[in-house]
């Protein structure tokens, strides 16, 4: 007799403590929640005042390096990035994959190369 009474008053403290749990934060919730998504998919404006870089307005018709650290020295994104560039915007574009991301003479060199393009698009991959 002990015994059920002891389970049936525990079962009761635990209702009351799962009801109590769930209606509690509902009372208490304010009607006016707003909760902000992003649409992935929304057209955002761009400011066409605001050039890519310093020297640089638009990548039309411009010689543009696709560089990137990684250990795959043919990068397909690398190269689809490239097809579309020069789809899009007429542009000459040249690769250099770099295997490694030791900082070394040959790096240097790749920085001296660089220099002599319009623009650089940088990437990091493994």
């Amino acid at each position: 007799m002990k015994r059920k009474t002891l389970s049936a008053l525990l079962g009761c403290v635990l209702a009351i403590s799962l009801l109590a749990g769930i209606v509690i934060p509902f009372a208490g919730a304010s009607n006016n929640v707003a909760i902000p998504f992003l649409n992935p998919l929304a057209e955002v404006d761009v400011p066409y005042d605001q050039p890519l870089s310093e020297r640089l307005d638009s990548l039309q018709n411009k010689n543009i390096v696709l560089a990137a650290y990684s250990k795959d020295a043919n990068s397909e994104a690398l190269r689809g990035l490239g097809q579309l560039l020069q789809k899009e915007y007429n542009c000459t574009v040249s690769y250099s994959p770099t295997l490694g991301s030791a900082w070394n003479e040959k790096t240097d060199a790749n920085y001296n190369t660089w220099a002599n393009f319009d623009a650089v698009v940088f990437g990091v991959a493994d």
